[in-house]
C-alpha cells in the first residue's frame, strides 16, 4: 500500500482485513451489533499497523441528549504499561447500534465526551427515554 502521513510517503503491506480510522469504527458498531464479545482490528496509524482491541462490558442504559438510550458499553483494551489513556463508547441497541456516546481520558487527565444529540435512523428520529 502507498499513502502519506502529513507529507511523507508512506509503504505499508496491504493484508486482508486491515482497516483505516474511519473504517474501523463501522467494523466495531457491525460487530457489537452481531453480538461479539472481544474484538480486534489492524488498523493502519501513520506510517504504521496498530492492533486495536475492544471488549463488551455489557448493557446500559445512557444520558444523551436526544434522552436515555439503551446501549451496549464497549471499551477499548489497552496496555497498562504503554497507555492510561482510556476509552469508552456506548451503541444505541435500538438505533442500529449507533454509536450515541464516547468518552475518552488521555494520559494528561484531560477529559473528552461524544454524545448524541439528534439523529435519524432508517427515516426515525433517534429519541431516548425521558429522565
Amino acid at each position: 500500500m502507498l499513502g502519506s502521513d502529513r507529507g511523507d510517503s508512506v509503504r505499508l503491506p496491504l493484508t486482508k482485513g486491515m482497516q483505516d480510522k474511519s473504517t474501523y469504527q463501522l467494523e466495531l458498531q457491525y460487530d457489537v451489533a452481531a453480538g461479539k464479545q472481544s474484538m480486534s482490528y489492524h488498523v493502519v496509524d501513520g506510517d504504521e499497523v496498530e492492533t486495536y482491541d475492544f471488549r463488551v462490558l455489557g448493557p446500559e442504559r445512557v444520558r444523551t441528549k436526544a434522552g436515555l438510550i439503551d446501549a451496549i458499553k464497549v471499551e477499548r483494551v489497552r496496555d497498562p504499561t504503554k497507555s492510561s489513556r482510556k476509552t469508552v463508547l456506548w451503541f444505541g441497541k435500538d438505533w442500529d447500534y449507533l454509536l450515541v456516546r464516547l468518552h475518552q481520558v488521555e494520559t494528561d487527565g484531560k477529559e473528552y465526551q461524544i454524545m448524541l444529540k439528534d439523529g435519524k435512523v432508517d427515516g426515525k428520529t433517534v429519541r431516548g427515554q425521558a429522565e
